[in-house]
């Protein structure tokens, strides 16, 4: 009978030793990019003595990384593969939790809905996000749509539903992030006027830690406009174009495969996690039914997120100004725009996809700390790897 181990980190079931101690591929991935990226965090309660098990979500960062540290694992055998780190060397002080997340933005639209009705009712910048995000997702699938096509005639092809969207695997996606990332950053350029006004390398981190989360958003909400049923989903979303089947994960690692040993029922396992996770998502986003000028205001309040940039004044002023912004735009548009006095229900069904969305982009990072442990990523150079880790981007 296999002897199962359990991690001394979490007590979740332990796949192995790494780093010199018995741990699960999630511990032993937050230790890494822990050490990796040099990362500085502050205990979300102050005393450093934070529970940490495997059924408590959004665990503190710090408690976590001392007791991997308490228990052994050695921060000198975390391999360092690039000194380009200390260009970005942010101290992360104090991750704040969903309450946290949610306290703040209800007291921004407390603030906004003060506003007296002296002035005509407007949502510019709800609909300029709205008409960009448009425009956005235009030039991004008249992209990917070129690479599938093999000659000047299919040039004016009229793709049809299924036509137009195929099965993904990483190679592919790596490439289509590639040319989708310029065209996303000048979404944001110019959708946002303040954006402009920050520092370069300010640009740089509210551009980067936006990615990520806009990502899941997106796919997310993609499929649940395409593939949602009564009967459940059986394929979600990664780009405009692609898709990958929720019964064959493996497909999506299977190019690789062929060109390098990898062990794909490990990653399939990992794989049908990620899924069912943006399954969640896309049903969360069903129930909640968000309208256009909803999802705009939803980019916009996950660009200028509470939780960005601890550390910089500057941003978080910039941030805490757009938030109220646009929550006054959107005060306006559930009172004038479609007559709901009392909107607490909607604000609460986008608030819930806040907090999803938050727990989500965690495991995330874990999730693609685990497929590099898996060399699952080597094929792109590392872009996707450091696009949302936040780490330096060489293009």
């Amino acid at each position: 009978m296999e002897d199962k181990r359990d991690c001394r980190i979490c007590g979740n079931v332990s796949d192995g030793t790494h780093f010199g101690v018995d741990s699960c591929r999630a511990c032993a991935a937050f230790f890494r990019r822990s050490v990796v990226m040099k990362k500085k965090y502050v205990c979300r309660q102050g005393g450093e003595k934070c529970f940490i098990k495997k059924n408590v979500r959004l665990m503190c960062r710090l408690c976590r990384y001392m007791k991997c540290v308490e228990v052994g694992m050695q921060p000198e055998v975390v391999k360092n593969k690039s000194d380009d780190l200390d260009a970005l060397d942010i101290t992360l002080k104090c991750e704040a939790s969903t309450s946290q997340l949610e306290a703040e933005i209800k007291r921004d639209l407390q603030s906004a809905s003060l506003e007296r009705d002296l002035t005509p009712p407007s949502t510019a910048i709800l609909d300029r996000i709205m008409e960009n995000y448009k425009q956005l997702c235009t030039v991004r699938r008249a992209a990917e749509q070129a690479m599938w096509r093999t000659g000047y005639n299919q040039m004016f092809a009229f793709a049809s539903f299924e036509a137009d969207i195929h099965p993904a695997n990483f190679n592919l996606v790596s490439r289509i992030m590639r040319a989708n990332v310029p065209a996303t950053a000048e979404f944001v350029n110019e959708t946002f006027e303040i954006f402009g006004t920050l520092a370069q390398r300010d640009k740089w981190l509210v551009f980067q830690s936006f990615v990520p989360i806009f990502w899941l958003l997106e796919n997310a909400y993609m499929t649940y406009k395409r593939f949602y049923t009564e009967h459940g989903i059986d394929r979600f979303m990664i780009t405009q174009t692609t898709y990958s089947e929720v019964n064959n994960p493996e497909a999506f690692f299977q190019p690789m495969a062929q060109e390098q040993s990898l062990d794909l029922k490990e990653i399939a396992k990992l794989l049908v996690k990620c899924s069912d996770r943006n399954i969640y998502l896309a049903k969360r986003l069903n129930r909640a039914n968000p309208s256009e000028k909803e999802f705009a205001a939803a980019i916009g309040l996950l660009l200028w997120n509470p939780n960005l940039c601890d550390d910089n004044e500057k941003v978080q002023e910039v941030a805490a100004q757009e938030r109220a912004k646009i929550l006054a735009e959107l005060h306006r548009y559930y009172k004038y725009e479609i007559g709901l006095e009392d909107y607490a229900g909607r604000l609460g069904e986008i608030l819930c996809l806040f907090s999803t969305l938050q727990n989500q982009e965690s495991v995330l990072h874990d999730d693609v700390e685990i497929f590099q442990m898996l060399d699952c990523l080597r094929s792109d150079d590392g872009y996707i790897y450091n696009l949302i880790q936040s780490r330096p981007l060489h293009v």
